[in-house]
């Protein structure tokens, strides 16, 4: 593996409200992408398990050909999330670990992370070691043998309680009704070509956010693939997706984008920076 530069982003002190979407328009001239894999993770109070969630991705990585980075936003955790990102990152070259300075939400987080990415590949995964960062290989392989633009990992089972499995079943039920395909897991970890990724704006401001750049991809001829995945039990902390409010919200993104204009935008061609 060739280790890229390590950055640490201190928080931003002047900040006084979140950021907005800021490529609500389509045109994309897009950065000179490393071929690799850049591992994007949100992470909100997770002091308990980072450190083990960035030294798994290092180690994954270090097995597989080309230039890979990790990329962790900490979404203005209120623990020692932050200052174990920052001891990381004297381990970790690969490491890009950048800062909130509040707490802005699931879709600002996703923002930040693609909007850093500039590997070939964009992985997603959570903070939580839900997931296994083995899985990385497996999706590339399923990617390229399908020829697809995007893979997301279906969770074989879903160690959630009672109302979460509602929840995720009626979600993911919903979206297959209104859209005629069921994509098999939105809310679970997807490999996607970066090109691609970074050329779908960010409108949503909820974990709808997941299912909607999914949808947009879709709707402008992306093939989409899918393979099974393992998903284990939160070691320790909270999830912070347990709140029948945030399923709510969701929920109401998922209709008004559908019924809207927006669900049927079309990309823009990507553009050439080498062009005359």
């Amino acid at each position: 593996m060739i280790p890229v530069s390590a950055k640490v982003r201190e928080p931003n002190e002047k900040a006084t409200a979140p950021p907005r979407a800021t490529n609500d328009r389509n045109d994309c001239v897009p950065q000179q992408l490393k071929p690799g894999v850049s591992v994007c993770i949100p992470a909100y109070n997770e002091a308990g398990v980072i450190a083990d969630t960035v030294t798994e991705a290092a180690a994954i990585l270090a097995t597989l050909p080309g230039e890979h980075e990790i990329v962790v936003v900490d979404d203005g955790s209120d623990d020692d999330t932050w200052e174990t990102l920052q001891d990381l990152s004297s381990v970790f070259p690969e490491l890009t670990a950048i800062r909130h300075p509040y707490n802005l939400c699931i879709a600002r987080a996703q923002q930040t992370l693609v909007s850093t990415a500039g590997c070939q590949y964009t992985f997603h995964i959570g903070a939580d070691r839900q997931w296994r960062m083995a899985e990385i290989p497996r999706l590339l392989a399923r990617l390229e043998e399908t020829e697809s633009d995007i893979v997301i990992g279906v969770r074989r089972n879903k160690p959630y309680s009672p109302w979460r499995k509602v929840v995720s079943a009626s979600f993911n039920g919903l979206v297959a009704l209104l859209w005629g395909k069921h994509f098999g897991d939105l809310g679970s970890i997807k490999l996607a070509k970066t090109e691609l990724w970074k050329r779908i704006p960010f409108d949503a401001n909820s974990a709808f956010v997941h299912a909607q750049r999914l949808l947009i991809a879709y709707r402008n001829g992306a093939q989409i693939a899918t393979i099974p995945v393992e998903h284990l039990p939160r070691r320790c902390g909270d999830s912070k997706f347990t709140s029948p409010l945030q399923a709510l919200r969701a929920l109401g993104e998922l209709l008004k984008f559908r019924f809207s204009a927006r669900s049927r935008r079309a990309l823009d061609p990507i553009v050439n920076s080498d062009a005359p």
